[in-house]
């Protein structure tokens, strides 16, 4: 996995995990996985495990023994949600999330 992130100036930045680019007119930087944090629940790879990665777990979000991504979630961002390994995602893998959250 890898992903676009957005420099917009003020030193915030936007991860396109879809790699669609969504048309802003900013400067993108591809994110190979390897320069990723290294902890499982930090989806954007900023170092943090914040409010800012809970969208890409809530997107796919489909519950308990569902092996299937939910609608508008790619097989690839909800193999990286199951926090879990378990072959889905649920609140389990929420709360897993939850407990890696950065104080």
């Amino acid at each position: 996995m890898a992903y676009w992130d957005f420099e917009e100036g003020s030193g915030n930045s936007v991860a396109d995990l879809a790699g669609g680019h969504d048309g802003l007119g900013l400067s993108p930087r591809w994110v190979p996985r390897a320069e990723c944090t290294g902890e499982p629940a930090d989806f954007k790879a900023d170092g943090f495990v914040d409010a800012y990665d809970y969208p890409f777990l809530a997107e796919s979000l489909a519950g308990p023994d569902v092996s299937t991504p939910p609608l508008g979630c790619t097989q690839d961002h909800f193999d990286l949600a199951d926090l879990q390994g378990d072959n889905d995602v649920d609140r389990r893998d929420f709360a897993m999330f939850i407990e890696a959250v950065t104080p």
